[in-house]
């Protein structure tokens, strides 16, 4: 195995935060009447997942990354990955990616976070407002496989949400392997996590998570693959 896979598997499950004086970058904080395309500050816990589980050992690696980053590196970074939210009904704020970083975020001691409004539906009652995303892929309805669920049951905060070790095998073959090509299709490493799901005891991925990454990455270059997003063969 690669050296920087060793590495990253090292801070991922050996990861424990540290005090940094880590400041979010100052944004005007959220309000009852904030519009589309708004940039503004909320709590981390204040906004709602749009999706079930989180993949720990990506959020561990994440956060041992942030917390060694300068506070000008971090507000480089921060301003290229604002939250996109959703206003729902009763003007909640449904967070549509970066789930992962807002956790590893709070991990790391932060209760803030930088959002940009990309469409406030809050005027929709809520059955229309959940055909509107569904139809519009900014909710993944599914838990460790099941589903789709009905989006009542989803989490109120990120907290609330479980892990699925398979999420983050997912994410470690795509990130360090080479045997899966990053794409930008929605939802693609829950895909994948379904797919090793079926094919890899969950022992093995909790007991020896780099064997599992090997034969996760085999399985992934397999003609069983073909068709998932980001699959580039042998």
């Amino acid at each position: 195995m690669k050296k920087s896979i060793l590495i990253s598997l090292f801070l991922a499950l050996a990861h424990q935060s540290i005090a940094r004086a880590l400041q979010m970058p100052a944004e005007p904080a959220c309000r009852s009447n904030t519009q589309e395309k708004e940039v503004c500050s909320t709590s981390i816990l204040a906004l709602h997942p749009t999706q079930f589980t989180l993949g720990m050992i990506e959020i561990d690696a994440r956060a041992a990354k942030i917390e060694h980053k300068s506070q000008s590196k971090f507000d480089k970074y921060m301003k290229k990955h604002l939250v996109p939210v959703v206003i729902g009904p009763n003007r909640i704020f449904y967070m549509t990616d970066h789930h992962h970083l807002s956790m590893a975020l709070y991990k790391d001691g932060l209760r803030t976070i930088n959002v940009t409004v990309t469409h406030d539906w809050s005027s929709m009652p809520p059955a229309q407002f959940w055909k509107q995303m569904e139809a519009t892929q900014q909710v993944y309805l599914f838990d460790d496989g099941r589903g789709p669920l009905s989006p009542e049951t989803l989490p109120t905060n990120i907290l609330q949400m479980t892990d699925d070790v398979y999420r983050s095998l997912a994410w470690a073959v795509i990130a360090q392997t080479g045997a899966i090509q990053d794409s930008n299709v929605l939802f693609d490493k829950f895909l994948w996590a379904d797919f090793f799901r079926k094919r890899i005891p969950i022992a093995t991925v909790q007991d020896n998570f780099e064997q599992a990454m090997q034969i996760a990455a085999q399985l992934a270059q397999s003609p069983a693959a073909k068709g998932l997003p980001g699959y580039i063969g042998k």
